[in-house]
């Protein structure tokens, strides 16, 4: 039961790209060929790919997974690779340099041997913590967001043009900062297929609700860094009842108790990359179902 690349990473969920820099810079995988030479897998190579993706989201480097291919002992725990610390002291470095064509090859290879989740939770997120606890962040970090927030744009706009739009989801931020964490939370649903469109700069909710409505989008989230009282909830309830609603940011989570909130059908998380993997689990479900 030999099968092509196409078809691994549906069953994996891991790109097509990442799948083949596995097998040439780290001789991970070993497909058949076809007499063209084009690749084929089988079963095994699927749980190979699975074991090799379980090591990784323990935070092993890919470079030391191939001698943990076969360790079957469960309870072996590894502690964070250094290679992570690496890899975000190279583009903090790049960015004391204002090196834009560093940081985009370091961006590149990143997410070309790495599951985009797997970048995310060990160098993305905690290198732009930062915006959050510091904020009067450097020229440096600006500078290092900037060309990386480019980079996620391209990506998401590129791939948009794949993918239906109806079946957008719509990303709203209401803050003056942490449009990191919107970013993140795009290229997230993205990457799993999914049409998405980040507004940064809408006033209010109205003008959002009636954004979602016309677009008859799929799903909504709203990132909230502000105040929630200088937000007209009511607005909310003339949501598409259709469309799946998450609420997010710290002000929300911290006034998650407050009658108007609770009178909102929606649902509450702190992290807005949280928030997108939920909608991305609840789109999976209902396409199976």
């Amino acid at each position: 039961n030999l099968f092509p690349i196409s078809e691994l990473s549906n069953l994996t969920g891991v790109n097509t790209v990442t799948i083949r820099a596995w097998e040439r810079r780290y001789g991970l995988l070993k497909p058949k060929r076809t007499e063209k030479g084009h690749r084929l897998y089988d079963d095994k190579d699927v749980e190979t790919v699975q074991t090799i993706l379980a090591w990784i989201n323990k935070g092993v480097s890919v470079g030391k997974v191939k001698p943990l291919l076969h360790n079957k002992n469960e309870s072996l725990t590894i502690e964070i690779d250094e290679k992570w610390i690496d890899y975000q002291n190279r583009f903090l470095q790049s960015a004391k340099e204002f090196n834009e064509s560093k940081i985009d090859t370091l961006y590149g290879k990143l997410t070309k041997q790495y599951p985009l989740k797997v970048c995310i939770e060990y160098c993305f997120f905690p290198l732009f913590e930062c915006f959050d606890t510091n904020p009067k962040t450097s020229a440096e970090m600006q500078f290092l967001y900037t060309v990386i927030k480019q980079r996620m744009v391209l990506t998401v706009i590129g791939r948009n043009n794949k993918f239906k739009k109806s079946n957008s989801v719509l990303l709203f931020l209401h803050a003056s900062h942490s449009s990191w964490k919107i970013w993140l939370s795009a290229l997230t649903l993205s990457d799993n297929s999914i049409y998405t469109l980040v507004f940064e700069d809408i006033p209010n909710l109205a003008l959002m609700v009636e954004i979602s409505n016309q677009m008859n989008s799929q799903a909504v989230m709203i990132y909230s860094g502000e105040k929630t009282k200088n937000l007209a909830l009511a607005e909310l309830t003339k949501l598409n009842q259709d469309s799946t609603l998450i609420l997010s940011g710290p002000d929300i989570w911290m006034n998650k108790d407050k009658s108007e909130l609770k009178a909102i059908q929606s649902q509450i998380i702190f992290n807005p990359i949280d928030g997108a993997q939920k909608i991305v689990d609840s789109i999976k479900s209902q396409e199976n179902n």
